[in-house]
């Protein structure tokens, strides 16, 4: 939320003018309130390189005002994403301005580094403690946000890798348990349990003794090192956890290290050899090299595709 992100945003991808934001949303009953939102959102951005979207709590209807950003005004200009405070803008959203941003698409090579750059913006985004009140619980949709936006960074790296029917996300909840993406294999489907920074017992939660791969932008390495754990991951169904191999915190990356370099650096100094899976493969993995594992087995017909050496 800077005049450099601002003027780098106009020179790749310019906000609506009022007049085409008017004749986008032409087709709404609440086309007037959108208007003059929009007129709002774009003077203070153009001013201060930022709304504060608490100014909504003047207008008659805050949380109706607020809905508007989040689910009509960004649709139409997702790059507001990058400029508006204290709200939680759709994950959606939040990656596809990012994208705009940085010129890049999300991929496995820079997955780990756009969850970095995210969750900076994130921590700026807000500028007072989140509010916890019926219909507009800041807490608790921050937690889903930021969940969402981990899912969303995956599914977009692997639209990159492949657009097999093979490999989905899940979207309904009696599935959802099982894991937030599915790749068809035999003799079991390979299911992808998405985390943000910290696994603590939700990737245990996700087990249901099927083939399970753990993904996320794990923060702490110390969480891979007990044997108990790992025992209990293994029991659970999983095969393999992807952990950053770039910095995905400020601290990592001021000190040149990673995740994964932290989780080898542990068993090489115990002198261990770093835990393998059932298949008798590596255990814990770059995130950056699962998009090759994934493109490894839908290269594979479905017939002949098993997940029995992964």
């Amino acid at each position: 939320m800077n005049q450099k992100d601002f003027n780098e945003i106009q020179r790749i991808a310019p906000l609506l003018t009022q007049e085409d934001f008017n004749q986008e949303v032409k087709n709404y009953a609440d086309r007037g309130e959108l208007a003059d939102l929009y007129e709002q959102i774009v003077a203070d951005v153009q001013g201060q390189y930022f709304y504060n979207c608490d100014a909504c709590d003047e207008h008659i209807t805050p949380d109706l005002s607020r809905k508007r950003i989040k689910t009509k005004v960004l649709k139409k200009v997702p790059q507001l994403a990058l400029f508006l405070k204290n709200i939680h803008s759709g994950a959606e959203y939040q990656v596809q301005a990012l994208s705009m941003l940085r010129g890049e698409q999300v991929d496995f090579g820079n997955i780990s580094d756009f969850k970095r750059d995210l969750r900076l913006r994130h921590e700026e985004r807000w500028t007072r403690v989140l509010r916890e009140v019926t219909g507009n619980n800041e807490v608790q949709g921050g937690v889903s946000v930021l969940g969402a936006v981990s899912e969303e960074l995956l599914k977009r790296a692997i639209d990159i890798v492949s657009q097999s029917p093979d490999i989905f996300q899940t979207t309904q909840d009696d599935t959802k348990s099982y894991g937030d993406f599915v790749l068809m294999s035999l003799p079991n489907n390979l299911w992808f349990s998405v985390k943000s920074g910290f696994s603590r017992e939700r990737l245990l939660a996700s087990g249901f003794n099927n083939d399970l791969v753990g993904v996320g932008f794990f923060e702490a390495s110390d969480e891979f090192i007990s044997s108990h754990k790992i025992r209990n991951l293994k029991k659970a169904g999983f095969l393999a956890i992807y952990l950053p191999d770039v910095a995905v915190t400020q601290q990592q990356h001021e000190n040149s290290t990673t995740t994964f370099t932290e989780v080898q650096d542990f068993y090489a100094k115990e002198g261990n050899v770093p835990p393998l899976n059932i298949n008798g493969t590596a255990f814990f993995r770059k995130l950056s090299t699962l998009g090759d594992d994934i493109k490894s087995l839908l290269d594979v017909e479905l017939q002949k595709r098993s997940t029995l050496k992964f």
